[in-house]
């Protein structure tokens, strides 16, 4: 939801350069569900929807309207469901959310601009070269097409979404010694956690006197750990 409304954000602004059709049609759109939204919560948020709504510019129809209680409660209009909109925007934002978290793994300053270099089925890269500009203005990044990965730079990060592989050059926009150094740390730090959990596991006082809910809140402590020290391990990996 939250990528929607910064998607959205970005329609609302293309106003500045003459585009007043995209900025009614996403005010338009933004009202409409964000007024269904208050009818859809009154019923447990009474007071609060209540008085949003009284806030909001009225259409004629509720002009005469003095309260949010006065409205049917919203209905889904099968018109507006379009599978292949939502199945695009699925990908979109899985492809958004992916660049953005390698560039929170790798600390990489949001204001740094990145290449990003994209291999992608014949589908995705149509649906990507048509939303570049959402996705460039929301990780921020340069997006590049590549059809081989021979001469591909060193150091990549790389993730898979769907049949679309994304790889970032990391060599030039960060200090890769000191980034190795801090995950090193973290992962010892997760490793002496790790060791002293699976002691824990491993005692049979601790499986004959704690309750099953206990073990079972231990097993899954130490299963999070050794994800963690995985994930590390990648992308220590990544650096070498």
């Amino acid at each position: 939801m939250r990528l929607v409304l910064e998607i959205s954000k970005i329609d609302y602004n293309s106003a500045e350069n003459g585009a007043h059709k995209n900025k009614q049609q996403t005010e338009k759109v933004l009202y409409i569900i964000f007024e269904g939204l208050l009818r859809a919560l009154h019923p447990i948020m009474p007071f609060v929807t209540d008085e949003l709504w009284n806030q909001l510019p009225k259409a004629n129809t509720k002009e005469a309207l003095s309260s949010i209680l006065t409205l049917n409660y919203p209905i889904a209009n099968l018109e507006y469901i379009n599978d292949k909109a939502e199945k695009e925007m699925d990908f979109l934002m899985r492809l958004i959310r992916s660049i953005r978290n390698i560039r929170q793994t790798y600390n990489i300053p949001h204001s740094a601009q990145i290449d990003v270099i994209f291999q992608a089925a014949p589908e995705h890269e149509t649906l990507i070269k048509q939303y570049v500009h959402y996705i460039e203005k929301l990780t921020p990044v340069k997006l590049a097409a590549k059809t081989t990965t021979t001469d591909m730079p060193d150091r990549c990060a790389t993730d898979t979404i769907d049949k679309t592989v994304i790889y970032i050059p990391l060599s030039s926009i960060i200090d890769i010694q000191k980034t190795k150094d801090k995950l090193l740390q973290r992962k010892q730090s997760i490793e002496k956690e790790w060791r002293r959990t699976k002691q824990i596991i491993e005692s049979n006082e601790f499986k004959a006197k704690a309750p099953p809910e206990k073990v079972a809140a231990v097993e899954g402590q130490l299963a999070s750990t050794q994800t963690q020290i995985d994930h590390l391990e990648a992308q220590l990996k990544v650096l070498n």
